[in-house]
């Protein structure tokens, strides 16, 4: 009686343990209006998450994320002291510009490190007027556009002209760029367009945004274009681009960046689940550019995306087959090949080790059949757990 208590002790541990492993796997990464930078082989992402300014997670394969040890920027070194909202960072002039909303104004900070901490020389907004989303986009002459939001008929996209400062607006350059539609994909909840992108491709300008409130099920992407940017905005008739995609709700404030292969990638947000809102979590997609018969290029978003996952990757991760190993099994011989592994572990169900091996050949044999449990550990401290029916 007393060893079948600790064997149920040890089970209840091992089952414990097995669920926080399972539990680490799918927990994703807690960030609203993620923008993504890469800079020197490392990725950078910044979001709305915190309530005392903007936090800064690294990754070195846009899937598994590691926050760091403190905020990139801190109220205390902001214009404001709440709603640190939609940042995004960019190297010019050898330093790193941040953009950024504090209590609805649009504001700019800099840093010597993407990490920060990122400072605000003039604890002042770029301008007077309440607005959120901010977006630098630069043209190929070196000209520089801020794109944001502005409540002047609901949530409106507007564009202004930098100074080569990076941070001054010049005087009268104000362009309302389009409103919401009352009516379509773009009337669900509010009169709203926001989180306003800009690429250049063939010559043409696309501004990506999101329409509906960040709250319903149906927010989503879609994008106008135009020759030119000083010019008027038309919306792609075939929007949205990104809304809903497989089983996804409340999908959009995205930005678009190159990945270390010069892929073109989108990093976007949605709900946490159908039922709850936030923390709303980041997910990355592939975004092309598909050429007609006739005209311009038409911008596709691809709906099979990759939940950014918050953890570095020298945790477990719980896999069906290892990433850099081949598993064989015969008979009882249970048998794991790799270059890259250090070592394996295996253990029964009920928790007990049944052999470890910290040198080549990875080879086991098993008394019984039945359900291991296999942690692979490879040279980088990559770590997996996989499941093994013998």
């Amino acid at each position: 009686m007393k060893m079948g208590y600790f064997m149920l002790k040890r089970v209840l541990f091992f089952l414990l343990l097995l669920n926080s492993m399972l539990t680490w796997a799918v927990q994703k990464l807690p960030l609203a209006d993620p923008f993504i930078l890469y800079h020197d082989n490392q990725y950078y992402a910044y979001g709305t998450s915190d309530p005392n300014g903007i936090v800064v997670y690294t990754s070195d394969d846009l899937q598994f994320w590691t926050k760091a040890s403190s905020l990139a920027l801190h109220k205390n070194n902001s214009y404001a002291d709440r709603w640190f909202w939609a940042p995004e960072v960019y190297y010019l002039n050898g330093q790193f510009y941040m953009y950024y909303s504090a209590d609805e104004h649009i504001c700019v900070a800099t840093s010597q490190s993407p990490l920060g901490p990122f400072v605000q020389d003039v604890k002042q907004p770029m301008f007077a007027d309440k607005a959120i989303d901010n977006s630098l986009f630069i043209d190929d002459d070196g000209s520089a556009y801020l794109f944001c939001v502005r409540f002047t008929d609901g949530n409106a996209i507007w564009m202004a002209e930098l100074e080569s400062d990076y941070k001054t607006i010049k005087a009268n350059t104000w362009r309302l760029c389009f409103t919401a539609n009352t009516s379509g994909w773009e009337s669900d909840w509010g009169k709203i367009a926001e989180g306003p992108f800009c690429i250049k491709h063939e010559g043409y300008y696309y501004l990506t945004y999101s329409a509906n409130h960040y709250q319903s099920h149906n927010y989503g992407v879609g994008y106008a274009f135009t020759l030119d940017i000083k010019g008027s905005w038309a919306k792609y008739n075939g929007n949205p681009v990104l809304q809903k995609p497989n089983g996804l709700v409340g999908s959009g404030h995205h930005c678009l960046f190159r990945d270390k292969d010069d892929q073109l990638k989108m990093a976007f947000h949605a709900h946490k689940s159908e039922t709850t809102v936030n923390p709303r979590e980041t997910y990355i997609t592939s975004v092309d550019f598909v050429k007609p018969p006739r005209g311009m290029s038409i911008l596709t978003v691809s709906q099979d995306y990759q939940p950014a996952y918050l953890g570095s990757n020298t945790a477990i991760r719980t896999v069906t087959e290892p990433s850099g190993a081949k598993i064989y099994i015969s008979g009882n011989q249970f048998k794991v090949e790799g270059t890259d592994v250090q070592n394996v572990s295996l253990y029964t169900i009920d928790g007990r080790l049944a052999g470890c091996k910290a040198e080549q050949p990875f080879s086991f044999i098993m008394p019984d059949s039945g359900l291991y449990l296999a942690v692979i550990r490879y040279q980088h401290d990559l770590q997996e757990l996989v499941k093994v029916v013998m």
